[in-house]
């Protein structure tokens, strides 16, 4: 576990100490190239995606850094170490992304296409997959509310068709504080290669924003039980990130 927070500690320096080298003649990259770079680094003290531990219930390392065109177009990087647990290697997973966004006043539509890659994995585990997804939200000026659909023709572990529609609502409070609330649901064609049977997933977040530091505590859960999913990693659990955005 150790090695496996080292190597992401690394990767994520390596964005951070890129994106501060090229703070002092951004504007001039920014200019050739009609758009900007962002980034962030940061840690959470679980990493669960779509309400499942994806490193033992162990703290994780993470950071991304992208580039946002004046188009609407983004492409970027995000990584964070992983854990598996049992005769799985996988030790980083890398996410390559590019999506197009556009408002229309108080709505935003986003359509993007995600590729998931686990370093250290066995090619036979199949781990590695491709994702799309399309969102819309609203603006509504006391709440954001935004919907979502992600699809992969074969998800993880070869585990077959999957979708994961999502409603996402996020209230800002003052003083930088602001409350959000998420419900997912995870369709799995092959449910028994996957290791669990398709469930629901849904967090409760408050998050405090100063300068360009996140701090954020939720509480994620799934309705598996220990039997449906074992090593207890889709329980509910209370979790804590801090991030900087660069």
């Amino acid at each position: 576990m150790k090695k496996n927070l080292l190597k992401a500690a690394v990767i994520t320096g390596i964005l951070s100490a890129a994106l501060t080298a090229h703070a002092d003649d951004s504007k001039p990259l920014s200019e050739l190239l009609n758009g900007k770079f962002t980034g962030s680094v940061g840690g959470v003290s679980d990493y669960k995606f779509r309400g499942i531990s994806q490193t033992s219930e162990a703290p994780a390392i993470q950071g991304n850094i992208d580039f946002v065109h004046n188009s609407g177009v983004k492409v970027g990087v995000w990584g964070s170490n992983v854990d598996f647990g049992g005769t799985s290697d996988a030790s980083l997973e890398t996410d390559i992304y590019t999506s197009y966004t556009h408002s229309f006043n108080k709505l935003t539509t986003e359509a993007g296409l995600i590729y998931f890659a686990y370093q250290g994995a066995k090619s036979i585990n199949n781990y590695n997959y491709t994702e799309v997804y399309g969102s819309a939200g609203y603006d509504f000026g006391m709440v954001e509310v935004t919907a979502s659909l992600n699809y992969s023709p074969d998800f993880f572990a070869a585990s077959g068709v999957a979708y994961y529609p999502k409603f996402y609502i996020k209230a800002p409070l003052p003083k930088g504080f602001a409350v959000d609330v998420s419900v997912g649901r995870q369709y799995i064609d092959n449910n028994s290669r996957y290791g669990v049977p398709d469930y629901t997933d849904w967090s409760v977040g408050v998050s405090y924003a100063i300068e360009d530091f996140t701090i954020k505590v939720q509480y994620v859960g799934t309705n598996l039980n220990n039997t449906q999913c074992a090593l207890d990693a889709c329980e509910g659990k209370g979790l804590v990130s801090i991030s900087k955005a660069f």
